[in-house]
């Protein structure tokens, strides 16, 4: 930004054309995700410009986009004049070779940290009781909250809706009544949350790192350490659009466990719930 700036005669930057990302409803349209874009017309943006408040722009467009990060140059092709574009929401385009076999290649060859993999088994063998790469002793669960909670409220559950889904999932393993929660919610949350599912009758369970470990691996460790723990459950419950949610089922995938239990998303409490997008490995 430093660079455009230096190059901006005004004080104030203006942006040409800012095209403002969206994801479709249905991805998968009868079952195959296709490349595509459409202009929803023009609308407001209400952000913040990473932090600068003299940042401005002519033109906002609403586009609905599914795809490859190449496609994003027909879009800029609609205005060939403009010297000065913004995209929001660049998580939505997918990099050129995302879910193709040379992505999953390079996926399956990278490997967790032997240490960490060691704690998290440990803990699994422990506290869930179980020895094998494919578990079938407990349910796991990526409940994000903070960020998402706060910008995301309609597409999140509150703490008594995720308690129900919960509920609703074990119903279907009878056998199984330990639940694994990896979160960032506060700790006041997740006592709500241990005591709703306590309520219903299952045992419930956080990875709560000594302090050794934190000084070692940090928070970026202990968070690996949950998605570990997270990977081998028997079934998988994750947070919509969550990138430490799709790792974990990537991680899924690699293991062998089938799909049904790995895609899989906390819905709101009301409302449209959105599918789960299934990108599943090729070999």
């Amino acid at each position: 930004m430093y660079e455009i700036f230096s190059k901006t005669k005004k004080k104030q930057l203006e942006i040409d054309v800012l095209y403002m990302l969206e994801n479709y409803e249905d991805p998968f349209e009868n079952g195959v995700f296709n490349d595509k874009w459409e202009v929803k017309g023009s609308c407001e943006y209400e952000g913040l410009y990473w932090g600068y408040n003299n940042v401005t722009a002519k033109e906002v467009l609403c586009i609905k986009f599914q795809g490859k990060i190449s496609k994003l140059w027909e879009l800029i092709a609609l205005h060939p004049h403009a010297t000065k574009i913004m995209f929001t929401h660049g998580e939505i385009p997918l990099h050129d070779t995302y879910g193709t076999k040379s992505y999953w290649d390079c996926r399956k060859s990278m490997k967790f940290n032997k240490n960490l993999v060691r704690i998290a088994k440990d803990y699994i063998e422990q506290y869930l009781n179980c020895k094998t790469n494919k578990c079938a002793t407990y349910l796991s669960v990526h409940w994000r909250r903070q960020d998402f909670a706060r910008s995301r409220g309609n597409q999140v559950p509150s703490i008594a809706g995720t308690a129900k889904q919960i509920r609703k999932a074990m119903k279907k393993l009878p056998n199984i009544n330990k639940v694994f929660i990896a979160t960032d919610a506060s700790m006041s949350e997740i006592n709500k949350l241990e005591k709703a599912l306590h309520e219903y009758g299952y045992e419930t369970h956080f990875f709560l790192p000594s302090p050794s470990i934190i000084e070692e691996y940090g928070d970026g460790g202990i968070a690996i350490i949950d998605q570990i723990i997270s990977s081998h459950a028997a079934h998988f419950i994750g947070t919509h659009e969550s990138t430490f949610t799709y790792r974990i089922q990537e991680e899924r995938e690699i293991l062998g466990f089938d799909s049904s239990t790995t895609f899989n998303r906390l819905c709101p409490d009301t409302g449209h719930c959105e599918r789960s997008t299934k990108w599943l490995i090729v070999n």
